[in-house]
């Protein structure tokens, strides 16, 4: 049945939902899928409302940039116009291949069943990890899906192990999936899954959090709490990005812009003096 629910949930979504279903507690899997997918549109509107400014000035720019060479008569308009269009056909064709990836990419996980193996990690996954400004949103990302996942499926009436799995399988980088698979090798062997939270990828105030879920046998409880604070940070992350995105593209095409303008009455000012002289 949570296959016909593919084009509209998440894997993680339905992965959720179908522990809940199983565990009886589909109420609290419902309740936590709203939360998330709240947040996230949220983000998502915020994006999208930032950068439209930004994509109005750089048509804008667009139009301006080979003006003053059609203004002093260094181009015909025809080549004019080629400079304009071919920018912003190269643009827009660039947009429209990233949205059908990217549209590609998830229908193709959405296709994926409840049950399937973890994905593989990538090259894409460590790049990722490794650029100072997207580390930190990927890092929330992944911990908000991990602890959300794992706490609802726990609270659900799955056993660790099984929870663990399934977490793994949903878990979006391939780095934290390994780290969700040395959580599960520590639960089979006896062993509390905080132990192997180790490293630069997981909070000291996460790992002992945990640790007192753990020892006070609420580690459910401790986990979606974590995961709701996780995906509130990483929605106010979004926010706040998509404020400062459009200023630096704003001050980006403004400095062209003016550079521009300098060359055109630069030119001008040449013309005339030798008009005169």
């Amino acid at each position: 049945a949570m296959m016909r629910l593919r084009r509209f949930l998440t894997y993680a979504d339905r992965a959720m939902l179908a522990a809940g279903w199983a565990g009886g507690e589909l109420p609290l899997g419902l309740k936590l899928v709203a939360e998330r997918r709240e947040l996230l549109h949220e983000a998502r509107k915020n994006i999208r409302s930032g950068l439209f400014m930004p994509m109005g000035i750089f048509l804008v720019a667009l139009v301006v940039v080979p003006f003053p060479d059609w203004f002093l008569g260094k181009i015909t308009s025809e080549q004019y116009a080629e400079r304009v269009l071919i920018p912003y056909f190269a643009v827009v064709g660039f947009g429209l291949i990233c949205v059908m990836v990217s549209r590609m990419r998830a229908l193709r996980a959405a296709d994926r069943p409840i049950g399937a193996r973890a994905l593989p990690t990538s090259l894409l996954d460590m790049i990722v990890l490794s650029t100072p400004l997207l580390a930190g949103l990927e890092r929330v990302r992944n911990r908000a899906t991990i602890a959300s996942t794992l706490g609802a499926s726990i609270a659900s009436g799955l056993r660790v192990l099984e929870a663990l799995k399934l977490t793994e399988i949903v878990t979006p980088n391939g780095l934290y999936r390994r780290i969700v698979r040395k959580m599960h090798a520590a639960a089979k062997d006896g062993q509390p899954i905080s132990a192997a939270m180790s490293g630069q990828h997981w909070p000291f105030e996460w790992r002992a959090m945990i640790e007192v879920g753990e020892n006070s046998g609420k580690l459910d409880e401790a986990l979606i709490r974590l995961g709701r604070l996780a995906h509130e940070t990483y929605a106010t992350a979004i926010r706040e990005a998509s404020k400062w995105i459009p200023r630096i593209l704003y001050g980006l095409v403004s400095i062209y812009i003016v550079y521009q303008i300098v060359i055109m009455l630069r030119a001008i000012g040449g013309a005339y003096s030798q008009a005169v002289g």
